[in-house]
């Protein structure tokens, strides 16, 4: 496996990191694989996550790139008024346009986390030559804002902690002992009641799910959509994507994991492992469709 910065972009201002295996015998067989910020964190990803992933589908064979967009990290700012929503797509394309020049691989897994998923998805959607989306804890709102409904879904997520606490013998063996505080979980569930229960109403009314999906499954993209428990984004999938996806499961293009008791950006080392360990398998399995491509 080898590392170089490189510089890409119409300004050449967009860095970026290519990870790849040592020989060069595999370009072109695979997809080449793109990371994108998480938000406004540095291409190496929350914990470092990117630099795990990139470095471990290095080993398996395939390019990868993970570089930052025009702002954030090293890359410079824009000259231009383009708002982010179309300039992070331009430039994850600019970045398939590097690789294309100087790898020679037309075909592209585009992975991202939080809101680099959402650009994943609306790449792959405007860019035929992405075959691939890793979308980690997404929310894919078209014309929506995920803060709207911040309530109900931290109530979610406070609901499934305590429920689990509720039913774990061990959680009720530290109140018995002393080391849990069984005033402070009683108080939480009597001033959250009301919310507990309006967590449970059906809001996927005002959040309908894009016919897009539908659209990337009938090109052939592999879609691998991964949701840590304690993410707000798994409560917004639930609530808006999850039963037209589960009719789209049914043609073997779209993959769907949850990680229980993992937060947002997978602070725990054991969380990371297993994201790094579903990603690889996913793309393993996969490696044999795009060969035949």
């Amino acid at each position: 496996m080898k590392e170089q910065v490189v510089l890409f972009g119409k300004s050449k201002s967009l860095v970026g990191i290519i990870t790849e295996p040592h020989s060069a015998s595999a370009y072109g067989c695979f997809p080449a694989i793109i990371i994108l910020n998480a938000g406004l964190l540095h291409r190496i990803g929350p914990n470092r996550i990117s630099v795990k992933i990139a470095r471990q589908m290095a080993s398996a064979g395939f390019v990868v790139l993970r570089f930052d967009f025009s702002g954030i990290g090293d890359s410079g700012m824009r000259d231009d008024n383009l708002p982010f929503e179309k300039s992070s797509i331009n430039e994850t394309q600019e970045a398939m346009n590097y690789l294309s020049s100087v790898r020679s691989i037309n075909r592209y897994i585009i992975m991202g986390i939080c809101s680099g998923a959402n650009i994943a998805f609306k790449t792959a959607y405007n860019d035929p030559r992405v075959v691939g989306v890793i979308g980690i804890n997404g929310s894919y709102l078209d014309n929506q804002d995920p803060l709207v409904l911040s309530r109900n879904f931290e109530n979610r997520i406070q609901s499934r902690y305590y429920r689990k606490q509720l039913f774990n013998y061990k959680s009720w063996l530290r109140v018995i002992t002393g080391r849990s505080n069984l005033s402070s979980i009683l108080g939480f569930l009597i001033s959250k009641t009301k919310d507990l229960l309006y967590q449970n109403k059906d809001i996927s009314c005002v959040l309908n799910p894009s016919t897009k999906w539908n659209s990337l499954v009938k090109r052939g993209v592999d879609l691998f959509l991964i949701y840590s428990e304690g993410s707000q984004a798994f409560d917004i999938f639930r609530s808006t994507l999850e039963n037209h996806l589960s009719e789209l499961k049914t043609t073997g293009k779209i993959w769907i994991e949850v990680i229980e008791r993992s937060d947002h950006v997978f602070t725990l080392l054991w969380s990371q492992n297993v994201l790094t360990d579903f990603i690889h398998q996913w793309v393993q399995n996969r490696q044999r469709n795009w060969l035949t491509v």
